[in-house]
Parts: structure tokens; C-alpha cells; sequence
């Protein structure tokens, strides 16, 4: 699946769809991808901290690229690795093949990452799980030059940072923090980390670390974690860091020097939350769907549950947002298109659709679409909002009214 727009998830999009109550199971292999090469093009996706929504099935893998994850995993700690969104259906001692979830060429934001060095030391402690031969790379730290910007504006990919540090090939077992600080608690799958740059709104201190802890040290000096990362500015950063730039942003993810500075505990970020609001179109739409037609998969419901959040804020400023998600061309392909209201239709070849494409769903909600056997010749049942904010469900004709497009595959 292709994704082109922000997503923000809350514990109310879960609760607003009791028909696929959490978990949601995956019981095959599923993809996850910004659709854009180039980082400052990433998408976001605030997990906002969400526990254990989505069961990963024996053998299954979840994999995520170019995309920009925040607040994925809460607490760092030495040896935790993976995301707070995710369990595995089998015991953490079963002998089953484990699921894997597998982050590459992803960044991911972390509120507070450990010091350097305990980094290091506990990437360099952690083995390879069986079916991952090899040894783990060292986490590297990336340098920068003066042109990052200082600014929480900016994509997060150009941002500055007190600390950036890349994952080259890493495995292991997902863990998360315990509660007392203690041993980190195993989960039933492995993570793997191919290519994956860590984002670090702060760096803990050794002797702060040491005296409280991992968890109360972050606490003290990053007490709301629910607020986005504040980045140092250029100057601030390590004099090392200066010498060897390799560009504004990740640029060409290369290590300041290789086996230095540090990795971190993947996929933890900060960034905003979403906000409660109207459920009553989301399931009457599912539920249509796979009543007429195909059976819908978890992942695509897990895209709509994302995609509410967006929906509201971009209501809330009173902006049409209406797209699709279609069988169609591959990611270098698709263009972002400019806003529009839902009253201004564009053809399906001016949206970036070829001719003749079928349609793997429309019936949209917010940003995302859905329906089945829905060919470039029928009507569409659109879900959206008009430019006052007002919810609306229309009926209309190709040309359908498209601001953007993603796509699934397969």
C-alpha cells in the first residue's frame, strides 16, 4: 500500500469502529510505503504511543519505507526495539517462525534517546535472531552541514537534530521497557532495521542516566511527551558533526564515522495527537463494502483508522480533502495534486490514472477510499466534506472529483 498523505492515529478511532475491535489480525505479509523517493516527501505517521492494536500472525511480515514514524514506542531503554502498535499472535518462547516487522529506509523520530554510548554498547550486546545470519551492524552517527533547518516546521527529514544515528542492517527481538526499568520484556516477534535513520529530539546524559534511571531521567528533562521534538539549533550541535557534512537533512544517511555516536531504541517519536469526532460514517461504509463485494484485509481497515485523524484536522480548516486508493500506476508515477473542493472534478488521466484502470476501491472517507470491482466507467459514492466542513455523501460520475491518489498493490 501507498501511502502519499500524514496519518495520525488515537485510541478514539479504535473505539469508534466496535464492528473490528482491536487487535486487528494480519494474517499475511503486508507493505507500507511512502510514496515518494525523495525524504522531505516522507509521510508522517504518529502511532501516538497506541498499544497492541495490530496481531501479527506466525510467519507474517509488516514491513515500512519511506515513511516518518512518531511516537512509536514510548520509553527507551537499552535493548528495547520495535513498535508499541504491534504484537505477535505466538508466545515469545514458541518455537514457531516469529513474525517480523522490518523498517527500511524509514526515519523514526524519538522524543529521547539514550547517551551514545549505552547505544552502542547495547547494539553491539544484542544477537541476530535465528534466520538472520550474520552479525549486527554498529549503529553510526550522521553529520550535517548549515543548511538543516531549525524548525518544527520543516519536514523532519531536513530538520536539525541534536543527535541523527543510522541502523545499517539490524535484527533483533522486539522488547519493550519494563516498568520498573529492569529488564526489558521480550515480545513475539524480531525487528529489522535495514537502512533506518533514528531522529533524536534529545540525548539523555550518562550521569543522568545513571542517578535516576532511563525512564525518570527522561521524565525530568522531557516531561511532556506528548509535545513535538525541540531540535537544537546548528550551532549547538557537536563540533564533529561539522567536520564531515554530508548534506541538509538525511542526505545520503552516511555515518559520521563508522562504528561511532549512536543508534537507539527504533521507531519511539513525538509529534501531535488527533482528536475525537463523528464515527457514523466509517462503519456503515465497511460494512457495505464487504457485504457487496470482496473482503476487505486488517491493513486496509488500519488505513482508515489512520486516516480519521487527518480527516478532522483538515476539517477543522476547512479544506475538501477527498482521494483514492486504487490498483494503478507504481509510486513514481503519482503525483501530489493541488487543493481542490470536491465541486471542482478532474479527470482520472489529469489525477495521474491511466485509462482503463480498475478501481481496487472508491467509497471515501476522509482520505481514504475503498470499494470493490469499481471500474474507471461507474459511479462513485463519495464520503467527504465540502468546503464548509459539512459532511456531504454524493453520488457522481467519472470524472470523479480526485485531489490525490495512493495506491495498493496486489
Amino acid at each position: 500500500m501507498l501511502v502519499i498523505l500524514d496519518l495520525w492515529m488515537v485510541e478514539a478511532d479504535w473505539a469508534a469502529l466496535p464492528s473490528y475491535p482491536a487487535p486487528l489480525r494480519l494474517g499475511r505479509n503486508v507493505s507500507i510505503l511512502g510514496a515518494f523517493e525523495p525524504q522531505a516527501q516522507w509521510p508522517s505517521w504518529d502511532m501516538g504511543f497506541l498499544r497492541g492494536k495490530v496481531l501479527l500472525a506466525a510467519g507474517v511480515t509488516l514491513s515500512l519505507g519511506r515513511l516518518v514514524l512518531l511516537r512509536a514506542q514510548q520509553a527507551p531503554q537499552s535493548g528495547t526495539f520495535g513498535l508499541d502498535l504491534v504484537s505477535a499472535e505466538l508466545d515469545p518462547a514458541s518455537a514457531a517462525t516469529a513474525p517480523v516487522v522490518r523498517l527500511q529506509d524509514v526515519a523514526a523520530v524519538q522524543e529521547a534517546c539514550l547517551p551514545g554510548s549505552l547505544r552502542v554498547s547495547s547494539a553491539a550486546a544484542t544477537p541476530r535472531p535465528e534466520g538472520f545470519p550474520g552479525s549486527n551492524s554498529p549503529p553510526v552517527r550522521l553529520t550535517y552541514e548549515p543548511g538543516c533547518i531549525n524548525s518544527t516546521a520543516a519536514p523532519a527529514t531536513a530538520r536539525c537534530w541534536p543527535a541523527r544515528d543510522l541502523y545499517g542492517d539490524f535484527a533483533a527481538y522486539a522488547a519493550r521497557a519494563s516498568d520498573d526499568d529492569a529488564v526489558p520484556v521480550r515480545e513475539g516477534y524480531v525487528v529489522h532495521l535495514i537502512n533506518m535513520a533514528l531522529l533524536c529530539g534529545l540525548e539523555l546524559g550518562e550521569e543522568c542516566v545513571a542517578t535516576l534511571g532511563p525512564r525518570e531521567c527522561r521524565l525530568s528533562l522531557a516531561p511532556q511527551a506528548s509535545q513535538p521534538p525541540q531540535p537544537l539549533p546548528p550551532t549547538a550541535l557537536p563540533a564533529a558533526a561539522e567536520e564531515a557534512p554530508v548534506g541538509a537533512g538525511l542526505g545520503a544517511l552516511r555515518p559520521e564515522v563508522a562504528g561511532g555516536g549512536a543508534g537507539g531504541a527504533a521507531g519511539t517519536g513525538a509529534g501531535g495527537g488527533g482528536s475525537a469526532g463523528k464515527s457514523s460514517l466509517l462503519e456503515p461504509l465497511l460494512t457495505g463494502i464487504l457485504v457487496g463485494a470482496v473482503a476487505l484485509t486488517a491493513v486496509t481497515v488500519l488505513a482508515v483508522l489512520a486516516a480519521r485523524a487527518w480527516r478532522r484536522r483538515q476539517r477543522r480548516r476547512r479544506a475538501a480533502n477527498t482521494f483514492v486508493i486504487y490498483d494503478g500506476p507504481a509510486a513514481a508515477e503519482l503525483a501530489p495534486s493541488p487543493p481542490e473542493t470536491p465541486d471542482s472534478p478532474r479527470s482520472a488521466a489529469a489525477a495521474g490514472v491511466p485509462s482503463g484502470v480498475s478501481f481496487g476501491g472508491v467509497g471515501v472517507v476522509g482520505g481514504v477510499g475503498m470499494a470493490s470491482n469499481l471500474h474507471t466507467g461507474a459511479d462513485a459514492v463519495l464520503l467527504g466534506w465540502d468546503q464548509h466542513g459539512i459532511e456531504a455523501t454524493r453520488t457522481v460520475k467519472p470524472p470523479w472529483g480526485i485531489r490525490g491518489t495512493a495506491a495498493l498493490d496486489g
